[in-house]
């Protein structure tokens, strides 16, 4: 599986992970769940993943996202928020958003180019670093 070897530096602060989304007892893969530092905004990370079709419908999607926001909040990192962008029309992955606890933050206008070259708007989803009660002034 060449997608999982290719995680890694980007650039000087432009770091991308990526995990394989797996079971001990399936022989095959059920998704990818990707993790990138932007450049030019070092403490916000963007999520992004696929699930398989045979994996659709059993939680596997959510269970990705909630482990990759605790591999986010783990103390050695520096990330402070994480958003990822969903397509409108994709109703499932804006329940798995909701339900990992991202709120929809609004609409990005024209944000990418679709397959036939139009524009496409997305939606935002936000998810903030808990505050550590101990640690505040």
């Amino acid at each position: 599986m060449a997608f999982v070897d290719e995680a890694g530096d980007l650039g000087a602060n432009d770091v991308e992970y990526r995990f394989a989304v797996c079971t001990e007892t399936e022989a095959r893969i059920l998704g990818c769940i990707a993790l990138r530092r932007q450049q030019n905004r070092p403490h916000i990370g963007e999520v992004g993943y696929w699930t398989a079709p045979w994996a659709r419908r059993r939680g596997v999607a959510r269970g990705a996202v909630e482990l990759v926001v605790a591999f986010a909040w783990d103390s050695e990192s520096s990330f402070a928020r994480l958003q990822a962008y969903v397509d409108p029309r994709n109703v499932a992955s804006r329940g798995v958003m909701a339900r990992a606890g991202f709120a929809l933050e609004g609409t990005v206008r024209g944000l990418q180019i679709s397959r036939t070259g139009d524009l496409q708007d997305m939606l935002l989803f936000g998810l903030l670093k808990p505050v550590d009660e101990d640690r505040r002034p």
